[in-house]
Formats: structure tokens, sequence, C-alpha cells
């Protein structure tokens, strides 16, 4: 069996949620099967048309929902392609939706011969929005990079020079300006949770979580997330709107508790091993921060549960279960 894996993510492009789904599953899949890849180049994935190739493969695997369309434009036999959400079509207006070419790429992705999604929560979307066949949809969920591992609290909050005393606790959030993030609920809730010794960190670009009492680490690379993790004390996720949601698991892996909302696929996701609120009560999201800050036991039977709930998910597991499915789309056809 050969297969070509065909992203939308170029080489040099900065870390994203979809660019570590991309290379973790060329470099997984890699080591069991016959794959090959092929990144874009140019600005536009419409551009690189003559640069996507199937070079006599048996399986042309689209990695992201953006690439839909190439199934209708190069028509590949056995097309497989993984739709991670359908946000556009819930969020976007016309405008954006235009400007992303989304009314073409949501009419393109029925016509994937095999649909792969992330969430169980993700493949029930699918089917109420775009009407896609159940039978043709299968769930593999996203893993976790083993750099995502427990370290030393101290060492790893020097490497940000943050105060390594018992009594400062860091709260990390992940800043973004789209709706779904529910960036103004965290704004709330910092204005509402006040405590000398707990101290709220931003990372990421987005200007809507905006005020004083944040310490803003903007960017973050890959490298460093684990260690920064590790370096805080609680890792709130207060998003409305996710087709997985890796980041409260990699926290989990780090020994980092979760708070999260209780919406879309995070339940699904987190399970029993964080905290599930309602993404619009701030009382609760305050009472709850500060019961996990003050209370050990509390913390501490977190991080356990935290620690187990990520060991379930890997890479190698979500090769696995992709190459049990390209295999059945091969059989099924012969």
């Amino acid at each position: 069996m050969k297969v070509m894996q065909w992203n939308i993510c170029k080489k040099d492009n900065k870390q994203s949620g979809i660019k570590r789904y991309e290379d973790e599953l060329y470099d997984a899949t890699s080591e069991i099967i016959d794959v090959s890849r092929i990144q874009r180049r140019g600005i536009s994935y419409l551009r690189d048309i003559n640069h996507y190739k199937e070079n006599n493969s048996d399986i042309v695997h689209a990695t992201v929902q953006t690439l839909a369309p190439l199934k209708i434009i190069k028509r590949p036999d056995n097309f497989v392609l993984t739709v991670h959400d359908i946000i556009p079509t819930l969020y976007y207006g016309k405008l954006r939706k235009l400007k992303s070419l989304w009314f073409l790429t949501e009419r393109a992705i029925p016509s994937a011969d095999m649909i792969i999604t992330i969430s169980e929560f993700s493949k029930t979307e699918l089917i109420k929005y775009l009407k896609i066949d159940p039978d043709k949809i299968r769930v593999v969920p996203q893993g976790i990079n083993s750099n995502y591992h427990n370290m030393d609290k101290d060492k790893c909050r020097n490497l940000f020079d943050l105060d390594t005393g018992p009594d400062t606790k860091y709260i990390l959030v992940v800043s973004s300006n789209e709706e779904w993030k529910n960036m103004g609920l965290l704004n709330k809730i910092i204005t509402k949770y006040k405590h000398p010794k707990h101290k709220f960190i931003k990372i990421g670009y987005g200007q809507i979580l905006d005020h004083p009492d944040i310490i803003n680490l903007g960017y973050i690379s890959e490298e460093k997330m684990p260690y920064l993790y590790n370096a805080c004390d609680l890792f709130i996720h207060p998003s409305t709107y996710e087709g997985f949601g890796l980041p409260p698991l990699e926290a989990m892996a780090c020994g980092c508790p979760v708070i999260s909302s209780n919406s879309a696929s995070l339940p699904e996701v987190i399970g029993d091993a964080g905290i599930l609120l309602d993404g619009y009560d701030v009382d609760s999201w305050v009472y709850q921060i500060d019961r996990v800050l003050s209370d050990s036991y509390l913390r501490n039977n977190l991080i356990k549960k935290g620690l187990n709930r990520s060991n379930k998910f890997s890479w190698h597991n979500t090769a696995q279960k992709t190459i049990e499915i390209y295999e059945e789309m091969l059989s099924s056809r012969y």
C-alpha cells in the first residue's frame, strides 16, 4: 500500500493545530507504511494545483478540510479527507466565507470517498450541518507528543523568569480574537478574581483578552510549550467550540490541572480528568479557580487523573487507526 498525504501547511509555517496534526501524522504513519507527502508552497493551495500529485499512490489523504476541492479538481480514485471542524459554517459571515473559499470547501467535503474526523462531536456536526453519510465517516482522535510530560516546576519557571515561591500560583490562558474562543469570559474572570499571589499568564496575540493584571508572554514556540505548562499551576480553556481540543490534554500530560468549558468536543476529550463548566458562568469559573489553587488534595487528584487521561492519546495510536482506514478503503474497492 502506497499513500500520498496532501498537506495545507508549508514546511516553514509556524506551529498550529493543523500543522501539528500534519507533521505528527506523517512522521507516525511513515514509520509503519510507505507514505509520501506534498506540502503547500504558495500562498494558496489553488495556486499549487499542479504541485499536488498522486505519484501512483493507492490512496490520497488530504489532511485538512480546506483541501476538499482537490477531490473534484484532481479526481483521485481513493480520496480520504480529514475534517477537523466546520467552524466556518457556524461562525463565518458571508464575506469571510467568500475570502476563505469556504462555500467551495463546504460543497466539496461530501465528495470525499471517506472522511476522518477527530471526535464524535465533529462527526455529529458533519452529519447535522453538511448532511454527510454517516457510513463514510470514521473518528480518529489526535495524539500527544512525548515531549509533553511532567518536569521540575521550579526549573521550568526559571526559564520564563517566573517567581518560584511556593505560594505563587500561575494560571495559563491562550488568547485569540476568534468569537468561539470566548475571550470575553476571561476578561470578566480576571477582573473578578483577586488574589495577590495568583497570577494570569497570557500567550498568543489575541487583542480581545486585554487586562492590566495579565503577564503577557506573546508567542511561545512549540518547543517551549511543555516547559510553560509545567511552570503553571492551572490551565483554563473557555472555548465554546472545538473540533477536538488538544491544549487541555497537553496541559494534563505536563501535570497541569485543567478547567474547561463543557461545550462541543471538550467533555469527550477531557472526560472526568478536568473540571467542566458553563462557558458563560463567570462566578462558577472564579469559584473553581480559587478552589483548585487553594485545595492541594483536589489539585493533586486532578493532576493524577489528567496524567492518566493524557496517556490514552498518542500519535502512534492515531497513525494505527488511520492506517486501518486506508486498509478498509482498499479492501472495499478491490
